[in-house]
């Protein structure tokens, strides 16, 4: 059957790389995978020399008996056959005619290959020692004239088999038995060693190594076992040429082999590996070749970079071999055509270059629930994959062999799919904007994220991961390989129904359709401090004011003067009708009601907002500021909008410690929208009592149930303990605006030496601060977040977080004192804080603590940033490593040109003189550049050509600056118009 397509299923996690692999065509037997035997193993079972047992074991660490050996060798000889119609009496007594080796045995010893262990003793049971299985082999290679002349055995074997690499890698004991798995690596070794073979004859005769002396190599893969030994790229496999069977591949110059079921395409397509054919054209054992690594990864291109391409989960950059292939979503493509970033590639790198890059858009992808044929199903998609081509762990696989929950992303216009499973697991500790955080993670979530309701995918937004958060239990992310959130699973609770309370962004409005219907617009923060609008259906509602309102019966006029209601139909709520009152009124009565209540025909004037009829008065309990009660059912719609909460206003000041508000009960679960700084998404901060980024509520409304516990709070203004605000001094590692509506950040930064993981809460940013800066930070103690902050007397007012002004910029060290914790930069002494910290900040993406003794005078620039209010350093900072300055190289320079010192004398009268002592070349024409901290040239001087006797000679440059002071200046050599060497020399003018 022609070019039958196979699913490949999807890696684990990273990078998944195949290199330098063994012959694999079936999984090795479990154990052995992972051990030094699992390529012997592979090898030899194909070769069909030395398999596993049936039940799927190997069992390398069983013995193997003289029997069992002489029937490993004999077919290692390719004379499996010979052995099996050589089967009858033996020469040994304790070998019968019908034991299953008898055959192999007759072979082994009439090759002298195998010797008894006495007069008609063979022992056939007796497990082999480890320098007879070697000295067995030596023979078989015809090595044992060598070996003799060596000693004999066991040592002249052993030696032997060391020269030739037999025992290469070994672990065997002299003495003790020789266990499967080093009978394997024995064998497996001894395959492509060159056989000693006889040249000449009677008295000229003589044993040579084959492959010297003008004699062909002869070796037992080669020649006993009729394989070919081919070093070969594979340039097509099925997947890539229709014209080929789904069990052939092609080879450079060998041209069509088979290969075995369960042969690894993916793992050698566009590689070159060491394959072993038999004189049937089937391929029997290869290997990938040592220099070449294939990896499975996501890839990220930057176009102009010396390394363009950069696969993700391994995090390096490769350069492109000049004679590289290139496809993009299986179309062969030139580097300039490629994008930016690719869900799914495979890198065919040798010598850390690529030759061949296959890059996919794996944009959709389905869960698997099952597979029908050709159909995969999962959460009411269905996807027809046939004559796709899927992966998993970078080899295909069937449609088959799918599992449930398996995660496949494909390309439908290019036919290939991947299955990649890369999960994390725990619990979510936090949410915000577009994203949340797990196990110190954090994870950004898009607009193809999806969870699982009720077997259905749906997708996910903040409020779900709420209800998952809020659940308190272990979920699982799925992620792709650029680790971006795809699936989440996990137990949201009971969410059928909920009601949640909520704070009011703006009155309840009422609209109306030109069909009459109204609609109640209410605009809210809710629980999870989210802004959200509703749009409710005034007549599919039940709303507690406006129920309480109609069953009161001191509005019996009011109710029976509405139409549809009439009079003597108003139910007043009596001691035995409490929850039945309003289920007096019809459903066409209810709706005249609401919409009376609601003002929807202007009698008051009143319309699209919310009054009490009696009086024309606003409604107090439905404007800006008010909390209501919300009750959704499980399909997240409105049933019941409760705008007649009890509540009480805070006559007082009330302390965070505090067990009662204006008589109410106080609880640590006790819902707070704090308004202190504006009711909108941003300036609201919702919390529980427990956790309240405040320590005294001044103003706002509390709102209890009838046990007379508080419920919700709704504050108007609070105030912070300075006492529960910690300032640092911070170095800024990482900034990052996490995604979502929310001006929210995530600032990684060392505190006291420590790296630590900050958010900020809504009322600050952090635009304007970098990684390598040093910053102000104050830390709520009790929410850990960043909040504005007024210690140590710097006010945050900006509502942001700035770098803090540094003493020095950029400047270059001229003195160090380690012990003193001293340093010198720009002429000034500075004394390090006790607690001052030394980090390396050249690489903003790799900042590291060095030591003080780390600086280089002279050399390296520093930047100062003083401890607060004090005249102490609190962090120095390199941002120009002496050792990574560019330089010409070596081979450009002019060695004999140098300078042998430099030095400088101030002139009190505003110009300073520099003194350079250089070696000289005859001929040379030499000219001094000077050059300030900002590189540019501020005094140059040209030397006339050396004479012919001249070894050294001086040269005074005058510098003229406008200010005074001591500078660090750059002197430059350049002869014969190329620049040779330079050097830094401190300078000092005065007299301006």
């Amino acid at each position: 059957m022609k070019n039958t397509k196979k699913v490949l299923s999807v890696a684990l996690a990273g990078a998944l790389a195949f290199g330098s692999m063994g012959a694999a065509f079936a999984a090795a037997p479990a154990d052995v995978q992972g051990t030094d035997y699992e390529t012997a193993v592979e090898r030899l079972s194909a070769l069909d020399i030395l398999k596993g047992y049936e039940d799927g074991t190997f069992q390398p660490e069983k013995t193997i008996t003289r029997a069992e050996f002489a029937a490993v060798i004999v077919r290692s000889l390719g004379l499996d056959a010979s052995a099996k119609s050589s089967m009858g009496t033996t020469g040994f007594n304790d070998v019968p005619s019908n034991h299953w080796a008898s055959g192999y045995i007759n072979i082994a010893s009439g090759l002298k290959v195998i010797n008894g262990k006495a007069e008609g003793v063979f022992d056939p049971e007796a497990p082999v020692k480890y320098e007879e299985a070697v000295t067995m082999i030596v023979r078989a290679l015809g090595y044992e004239p060598a070996a003799k002349a060596k000693g004999g055995y066991p040592n002249g074997y052993l030696v032997i088999a060391g020269q030739e690499d037999i025992s290469d890698d070994v672990k065997g004991t002299i003495g003790a038995s020789a266990p499967r798995g080093i009978v394997a690596q024995l064998m497996d070794n001894s395959l492509e060693v060159p056989m000693m073979v006889q040249v000449g004859y009677g008295d000229d005769a003589k044993f040579v190594q084959s492959g010297t002396d003008g004699t062909d190599e002869e070796t037992l893969l080669a020649d006993k076992l009729d394989t070919e030994k081919v070093e070969e790229k594979v340039i097509d496999i099925p997947r890539t040429d229709s014209s080929l069977d789904d069990n052939e591949i092609r080879l450079d110059d060998k041209g069509v082999i088979e290969v075995p079921e369960g042969f690894n395409f993916e793992g050698v397509y566009n590689a070159k590996i060491k394959a072993f054919i038999n004189d049937d054209d089937e391929l029997v054992s290869y290997e990938v070749d040592e220099d070449t690594d294939i990896f499975f990864d996501a890839v990220e291109y930057t176009s102009g970079d010396e390394e363009p391409v950069k696969l993700v989960a391994k995090d390096k950059e490769y350069e492109f071999d000049k004679d590289a292939t290139i496809y993009e979503n299986g179309k062969k493509v030139k580097e300039a055509d490629l994008n930016a970033k690719y869900s799914y590639a495979k890198a065919v790198v040798v010598d850390n270059k690529i030759t061949s890059l296959e890059a996919y858009d794996l944009d959709n992808m389905i869960v698997v629930e099952k597979v029908e044929k050709t159909h995969v199903l999962g959460y009411e998609d269905d996807v027809n994959f046939d004559d796709y081509y899927v992966i998993k762990d970078g080899k295909s696989i069937e449609l088959s062999d799918l599992e449930e929950g398996d995660i496949v992303f494909y390309n439908t216009s290019a036919e290939y799919a991947e299955v990649f499973n890369k999960t994390v697991k725990g619990k979510i500790d936090k949410v915000f904007g577009a994203g949340f955080r797990l196990n110190d993670e954090d994870y950004d979530i898009a607009s193809d994220s999806m969870y699982v309701d009720e077997d259905e995918l749906e997708t996910i937004d903040s409020d779900i991961l709420d209800e998952m958060k809020e659940a308190d239990k272990e979920v699982t992310v799925y992620l792709d390989r650029q680790d971006e959130v795809r699936l989440v699973l996990g137990d949201r609770g009971e969410v059928k129904t909920s009601t949640v309370g909520a704070l009011l962004t703006d009155d309840i409005d009422v609209d109306t359709d030109a069909r009459g219907n109204h609609t109640l617009l209410v605009d809210v923060i809710n629980n999870s401090g989210k802004e959200i609008s509703y749009k409710v259906e005034a007549k599919d509602v039940e709303i507690d004011i406006v129920k309480k309102w109609a069953t009161d019966v001191a509005n019996k006029a009011a109710v029976e003067g509405i139409a549809a209601v009439g009079a003597g139909n108003q139910h007043a709520v009596g001691a035995s009708t409490v929850d039945k009152a309003w289920d007096k009124y019809s459903s066409d009565e209810q709706e005249a009601i609401t919409k009376h209540y609601f003002d929807v025909a202007n009698v008051y004037g009143k319309v699209g907002e919310v009054v009490v009829t009696t009086n024309g008065a606003a409604a107090t309990k439905a404007l800006k500021g008010t909390v209501i009660e919300i009750k959704v059912d499980e399909d997240g719609d409105v049933t019941e909008l409760n705008l007649d909460l009890d509540d009480k206003a805070v006559t007082g000041n009330i302390k965070t410690d505090a067990k009662y508000a204006e008589g109410e009960k106080l609880e640590k679960s006790s819902l707070v929208f704090d308004a202190t700084d504006g009711i909108d998404e941003d300036d609201t901060d919702v919390s529980t009592w427990e956790k309240v980024g405040f320590e005294t509520l001044k103003a706002g409304t509390v709102y209890y149930d009838e046990d007379g516990k508080i419920t919700y709070i709704a504050v108007t203004d609070s105030e912070r303990d300075d006492e529960d605000v910690e300032d640092y001094a911070a170095l800024i590692t990482d900034v990052k605006k996490l995604s979502g509506d929310d001006d929210e950040w995530r600032i990684k930064a060392y505190v006291d030496g420590t790296e630590k993981t900050f958010y900020t809460d809504k009322s600050i940013t952090a635009a304007s601060v970098s990684e390598g800066d040093v910053a102000m930070i104050y830390v709520d103690s009790k929410t850990g977040e960043l909040v504005k902050g007024t210690t140590t007397g710097v006010d945050n007012t900006a509502a942001d977080i700035d770098a803090m002004t540094a003493a020095e910029t950029t400047e270059v060290v001229t003195d160090v004192k380690v012990s003193d914790k001293k340093l010198t930069v720009n002429g000034t002494e500075y004394r390090l804080a006790k607690d001052a910290y030394v980090f390396d900040i050249e690489d903003t993406d790799d900042i590291e603590e060095i030591s003080l003794s780390d600086l280089e005078e002279n050399k390296d620039e520093v930047t100062l940033v003083m401890d607060e209010g004090t005249s102490f350093v609190k962090y120095v900072l390199l941002t120009k490593d002496a050792s990574e300055k560019a330089s010409t190289p070596e081979t450009d320079l002019v060695p004999t040109t140098t300078f042998k010192s430099v030095s400088s004398a101030d002139q009190a009268d505003g110009t300073a003189t520099v003194t350079a002592t250089y070696d000289v070349n005859k001929g040379d024409e030499v000219t001094f550049k000077i050059y300030n901290n900002t590189n540019q040239l501020i005094a140059f001087k040209d030397v006339a050509a050396a004479a012919a006797d001249a070894k050294a000679a001086t040269a005074d440059i005058t510098v003229d600056e406008a200010a005074d002071g001591t500078k660090v200046y750059t002197i430059k050599i350049v002869v014969n118009g190329k620049e040779v060497s330079e050097r830094l020399v401190s300078i000092t003018i005065s007299g301006n």
